[in-house]
């Protein structure tokens, strides 16, 4: 197999563009178990790691902007605000200490599994990707990505995931279900970002999903009935209530079926709860 260094960005799209079965290798978590097994759609690897651009955690005025090819841990290093707490528990959940030295966050995207533990808490801050080759460059929403039938990068890098800092009247979190706290691949994970006035009325809401469907997604319809009421435990009733529906139609014949709603019921109303008291310990501040 062939291997090739690039040290620029250019360089690695140039070799991406004239090498048809290149595959891009930054952490290579998931890309070692593809050729381990015998992928025979892989006959070359570029290696990434050494672009500096792709590796830089930056904020430019309202906005973060994370390389493709940063590494978990390095992102975790970077002093995010107390109400991006789902953003970093999401993170410093994923694999183990040694995986996450390694994993990117563009190739945790870029592998476009439903149990990519980053996956709905970017959806949930409504995150954009820059994806780039020699032919095209490009921004679009990480949702449109995910909805994509293939997730086809076209001899593309992800070179950038961007969201804008939710303002001080919001809070991300996150849960997830998997064998093990850590190290485990997520069997069923949910993050919330929630933004109130106020009256502790929810003004604005993403909810974001991952392995409850063919790709991580966000979830409309429980957005919808949280939008505009008052963020209590009524309203958290209300708003299992309908994420139940939606997965009991969703995965409707699946055996895996009933063991989801029983787990959606409990990490959705931890994630609404942990928002509350977020909320609450803010004003009594």
């Amino acid at each position: 197999m062939k291997s090739y260094k690039a040290n620029t960005l250019l360089e690695a799209l140039e070799i991406l563009a004239s090498e048809p079965k290149a595959k891009i290798i930054a952490g290579g978590t998931d890309l070692i178990i593809e050729l381990r097994d015998n992928n025979k759609d892989i006959d070359c690897l570029v290696d990434i790691t050494s672009i500096d651009e792709l590796k830089e955690v930056r904020k430019i005025n309202d906005e973060y902007i994370i390389g493709g090819a940063t590494p978990f841990s390095d992102i975790l290093k970077y002093n995010f605000p107390k109400n991006m707490k789902g953003f970093v528990n999401a993170l410093s959940q994923i694999g183990s200490p040694q995986i996450r030295n390694r994993g990117t966050i563009g190739g945790n995207i870029a592998n476009a599994s439903t149990t990519a533990d980053s996956a709905p808490v970017l959806l949930a801050l409504d995150a954009r990707i820059g994806i780039e080759s020699i032919r095209y460059k490009k921004e679009i929403m990480l949702s449109d990505f995910y909805n994509k039938s293939n997730n086809d990068l076209d001899n593309g890098i992800i070179t950038y995931i961007k969201f804008k800092e939710p303002n001080v009247n919001s809070f991300i979190s996150f849960e997830k279900l998997g064998y093990r706290k850590s190290l485990a691949i997520s069997k069923l994970s949910i993050s919330t970002n929630i933004t109130i006035n106020e009256k502790f009325e929810i003004e604005e809401v993403y909810v974001a999903s991952g392995a409850i469907g063919k790709y991580p997604m966000r979830e409309h319809e429980a957005e919808k009935m949280l939008l505009k009421r008052f963020l209590d435990k009524n309203t958290i009733e209300l708003g299992i209530d309908t994420l139940r529906e939606v997965i009991s139609t969703r995965l409707a014949g699946r055996s895996s079926l009933e063991y989801k709603l029983s787990a959606i019921e409990y990490i959705f109303g931890r994630c609404l709860e942990e928002s509350i008291s977020y909320f609450k310990r803010c004003n009594n501040d």
